[in-house]
């Protein structure tokens, strides 16, 4: 029995430590395609959405043609690369790259020829028949609206840029600044715009920023000096604060319109009689205290 345990422990182990070396290079989305049919400035960048891929090494990028067929043998990475944060990127260039752009390709392949009616693809596995290759991310492209079969979903092939442009994964769709998996629509006219070559490898840290969620908690106002509840004083000061720093004020004497105020706060010579002061915080992101501070006193004749 203690033996059937010890081997079934084992194999929750090796199960365990197994799961995360799966999802190790799965996890990147091509950023940017550079295309140069007939040079050697084309290159491609691979971005991580996720931490920890980037155990690369012996994995795959290839080029096919309009009839899915392979451009030249899928490009094998030969070892992985030194940094996995998330949205680090991994720049995969042909010989001219560094010279052209002044940015070292993590790894460089001769006739890294990007056609005008094909696709490229970061793949899981390469058999080396292209039918069977098992693609984790896509981008088709045309210079025409012609169907591409790539071996992953590609949609609409995205058009050839024009000479000297790239291909870029738009990211506006979750976050703006950050790349999520939630950008990938599989329709590659959808999530690839012509623009200005960026190349970035993986030595660069990256500018990404992961959006915060918007701020919808109001403030809280407190009143920290008010008048006796009876005063002689026609001319009351009051301070006040926020529970959120870089709150502004609006200040509300009886039946007067709300306005503008700051802290401290003086009132204009008041009549004999009951006022109340009503005073309201408003956060950086707009909200409102439901609740504002309130006071109530009455000014007595001398």
């Amino acid at each position: 029995m203690k033996s059937v345990l010890a081997g079934v422990l084992a194999l929750g182990i090796a199960a365990a430590m197994a799961a995360p070396a799966s999802a190790t290079f799965h996890l990147i989305k091509i950023r940017e395609v550079h295309p140069d049919p007939s040079g050697d400035t084309g290159y491609v960048e691979l971005q991580m959405y996720a931490p920890d891929q980037n155990l690369v090494g012996g994995h795959f990028l290839a080029v096919y043609n309009s009839g899915s067929y392979y451009v030249n043998p899928p490009y094998l990475l030969p070892s992985n690369v030194p940094n996995g944060q998330n949205q680090r990127t991994i720049l995969i260039g042909d010989t001219g790259v560094q010279a052209a752009t002044g940015v070292s390709p993590d790894f460089t392949f001769s006739n890294l020829l990007i056609p005008s009616q094909g696709s490229v693809c970061w793949l899981s596995t390469s058999s080396g028949t292209p039918s069977t290759d098992q693609g984790l991310d896509c981008v088709s492209i045309s210079d025409s609206w012609g169907a591409t079969p790539p071996p992953s979903p590609t949609g609409t092939p995205a058009l050839m840029p024009a000479p000297g442009q790239s291909l870029i994964r738009k990211i506006t769709p979750g976050c703006p600044t950050f790349l999520e998996a939630s950008d990938d629509t599989d329709d590659s006219a959808t999530d690839f715009a012509e623009g200005n070559p960026s190349p970035r490898n993986n030595a660069t840290p990256p500018t990404e920023s992961l959006c915060l969620p918007p701020d919808t908690t109001p403030p809280n106002t407190k009143l920290k000096k008010r008048p006796p509840n009876r005063t002689r004083d026609r001319t009351p000061t009051f301070r006040f604060t926020a529970t959120e720093s870089g709150s502004t004020f609006l200040c509300k004497l009886d039946r007067k319109k709300a306005r503008r105020c700051t802290s401290p706060f003086t009132t204009k010579t008041l009549k004999p009689g009951p006022h109340t002061l009503k005073v309201t915080a408003i956060d950086a992101a707009g909200n409102r205290d439901p609740s504002p501070a309130k006071d109530t006193f009455k000014v007595i004749r001398r």
